[in-house]
């Protein structure tokens, strides 16, 4: 037993790339590592309590906790986070990590791209999140995407450069459109966002549009093409409810890309976290 503890004291540290970059390490570290392992009294003192509640360890293996009835720790990565913070009189309130769109929502998604003839998704960069749009493709079907032509970002230098590595973590086709200003206070994304949407449809015949955006104005946009099918991605707090009721009102499906598992976009995040330290060791270099 001192032997096992000791390998397991000595490379522990090589497991934490296997788990996300959002759960505490040092929580989930404690589980497997005996504090005082050297001491035989520890380990024996460890073994007569697994012994006494070998019930309240995970299917009866051990564990380093204080263990009581909370049913199975492993039922639900909710579950187990829940218990692992509250051992620390912490709490996990990001269910987003965690906690993905139910099958209906994507069944829908899956629907829209069966009955389009020709599809891409146009995304207003301004009134998105490139790690929730991340996530939302992260956790679609990929052979269902696969009817997915193109992804068009239309952007504005304001926004997060995040969008620039977007291409670097999806296999459909990214055009970046970087969008300047006339004046330093107008955007004109939206704008340039219509007229491509429209070009689109009128001298490509793309029939079929997901919308990525929270912004009411691309209503007049989804209006002006009745001959085109269109599917809204929004973001809870960017959206009002009206645009909601419009859409509902035509038919239109809408959804909510927060719903969608965010637990997955540690790629993404650690590419802008490296490559904006690089740049600004370069900028203070020169």
């Amino acid at each position: 037993m001192l032997d096992i503890n000791e390998l397991i004291a000595k490379h522990i540290e090589d497991c934490k790339a296997l788990f996300p970059d959002w759960c505490e390490w040092s929580y989930i570290r404690e589980l497997f590592v005996i504090p005082h392992y050297t001491n035989p009294t520890a380990l024996k003192r460890e073994f007569e309590k697994y012994m006494k509640c070998k019930d309240f360890y995970p299917f009866q293996r051990y564990i380093y906790w204080t263990p009581y009835d909370c049913g199975s720790m492993l039922m639900s990565d909710r579950k187990f986070l829940q218990i692992i913070y509250g051992l620390h009189h912490d709490s996990f309130e990001d269910s987003s990590k965690y906690k993905d769109a139910n099958s209906e929502t994507k069944n829908n998604i899956y629907e829209f791209l069966r009955c389009s003839m020709r599809a891409v998704i146009a995304v207003d960069c301004e009134n998105s999140d490139v790690y929730k749009l991340y996530a939302t493709l992260k956790n679609l079907n990929q052979d269902e995407l696969d009817k997915i032509e193109k992804i068009y970002l239309y952007d504005d230098h304001h926004t997060t450069v995040g969008w620039r590595w977007l291409s670097n973590f999806t296999e459909i086709p990214v055009e970046h459109i970087v969008i300047d200003r006339v004046t330093e206070r107008k955007s004109l994304v939206d704008i340039v966002m219509t007229a491509g949407v429209c070009q689109s449809h009128f001298a490509e015949g793309i029939d079929s549009f997901i919308l990525v955006s929270s912004d009411s104005d691309f209503w007049g946009l989804i209006t002006s093409l009745p001959n085109a099918k269109f599917l809204v991605m929004y973001e809870y707090e960017n959206c009002g409810q009206a645009i909601k009721n419009a859409l509902e009102e035509h038919d239109i499906y809408y959804c909510a890309i927060d719903d969608f598992c965010s637990g997955n976009v540690d790629g993404l995040k650690k590419r802008y976290y490296w490559n904006y330290r690089r740049s600004t060791c370069l900028t203070f270099y020169i």
